[in-house]
């Protein structure tokens, strides 16, 4: 059976699982006595917390998505980070977490032991471009030199995350400090997310930056061997040729009918693969209307077979500010200085000032190669914002309001002086 990919319309790419571990970062560390738990938890609930991955990351795609432009992102990368978050979040602002993560009594469980599983994977794997297979995940937590984190909380990053949590001079030195994360960052993602934070995205209110990095190299099961230069169909109908890499006898996985073309080609060990989801017509609507439900019943149907495949080979970088998206989902409170994080500091005000994501993905006839990052940042109070100077120079109209009520007292124009 021979496919070429890509010839009808945008691909929706899924890796199934996404992930050079660094040295610890410099500063102080602060311990927990406390071990990473290695007791598994129910099915049941680790399906729910798999659900909600799936579940996430097609909501933030439908929010991180610009146009018609291509998009790469690591949902559990966001996930993790989100989660600790969430460990150190009470009351009404640890409820606004639960409408975007699936939490319950097992969750952070349920991430430790996904975690653990995906430690598992590689023993029979090799991977791309003449690297090891690597599928790395890591997490920690920076603090300011002077802040003190809940005993609580330390137990909660080590046992359920295996997050360490190192002191740096965020108040005395916000550009050393950034420079200290994004240098451990790139580390951890083999030099491909070398810049996570910008340095002015530190200032003398930053106390916590909260960080996932991961790295993920695996070579495919047989690799692609041939070139083809084909037409690729895009988004706006405008088909332009392109050089794609070739397999003409790749055992893979299948599924197809009436709407939707799905390929699933495995990697080296057989553990991990890239499922390739090509909508045969009305690829926006689709795309919008995808459901996690939706996309485990069609990944269900995959079924065994011998494809000669012709796909685009690829490179990609987005970066994105996870503010805006994560509010339109309903994450807002720990975004103002109302929130109440006092399970991971006891700083009044504290809340969350910024939430980066950036991802790389290398897809080549060897294999696949990404990496990705997750940042949080926390602060005491909103900065001060930058002078902007307005000159109000042609025809207004103005209001004079009740700020409380929103009741307009009084409305008029200026049309000329």
């Amino acid at each position: 059976m021979g496919v070429a990919v890509g010839f009808r319309s945008s691909l929706l790419l899924s890796l199934t699982v996404l992930g050079c571990a660094a040295p610890p970062p410099p500063g102080e560390a602060l311990r927990s006595s406390k071990a990473r738990v290695t007791v598994a938890p129910d099915d049941a609930t680790l399906s729910q917390v798999v659900r909600g991955n799936t579940q996430t990351a097609l909501a933030l795609h439908r929010e991180l998505v610009e146009g018609d432009d291509s998009l790469f992102f690591s949902p559990l990368s966001i996930q993790a980070v989100l989660g600790m978050a969430a460990g150190g979040a009470v009351g009404t602002t640890l409820d606004d977490f639960g409408l975007v993560l699936p939490l319950g009594d097992g969750f952070h469980r349920s991430m430790n032991h996904l975690d653990a599983e995906l430690d598992s994977r590689g023993a029979n794997s090799t991977g791309a471009e003449g690297e090891p297979f690597a599928l790395s995940r890591i997490n920690q937590l920076f603090v300011d030199e002077s802040q003190n984190v809940e005993a609580a909380y330390l137990d909660l990053l080590a046992e359920e995350y295996g997050a360490g949590v190192q002191r740096l001079k965020f108040r005395s030195d916000p550009s050393g400090t950034a420079k200290v994360i994004n240098d451990w960052v790139s580390q951890s993602t083999n030099s491909r997310i070398p810049r996570l934070f910008s340095p002015d995205a530190f200032d003398s209110h930053t106390r916590v930056a909260l960080v996932n990095a991961m790295y993920f190299s695996a070579g495919w099961a047989t690799a692609f061997t041939s070139d083809d230069a084909l037409p690729f169909t895009h988004l706006d109908g405008a088909v332009t040729t392109v050089t794609m890499m070739r397999h003409p006898t790749l055992a893979a996985r299948e599924f197809e009918d009436a709407n939707v073309q799905i390929i699933s080609v495995p990697y080296s060990g057989n553990e991990l693969s890239l499922r390739v989801v090509i909508p045969k017509t009305g690829y926006r609507a689709f795309e919008a209307a995808l459901t996690a439900s939706q996309l485990e019943a069609l990944f269900t149907q995959l079924n065994a077979s011998r494809l000669d495949i012709s796909m685009p080979p690829f490179e990609m970088r987005s970066r994105r500010d996870l503010v805006p998206a994560l509010k339109n989902l309903g994450l807002e409170l720990p975004f103002s200085e109302d929130a109440d994080f006092s399970a991971l500091t006891d700083l009044k005000p504290f809340f969350i000032s910024t939430a980066v994501h950036e991802a790389w993905v290398e897809v080549s006839k060897s294999g696949t190669r990404a990496a990705a990052a997750t940042g949080l940042l926390g602060a005491t109070r909103l900065s001060a914002p930058e002078v902007k100077r307005v000159v109000i120079d042609k025809p207004f109209l103005f209001f004079i309001v009740d700020d409380a009520t929103g009741a307009v007292l009084f409305m008029g124009r200026y049309t000329r002086p």
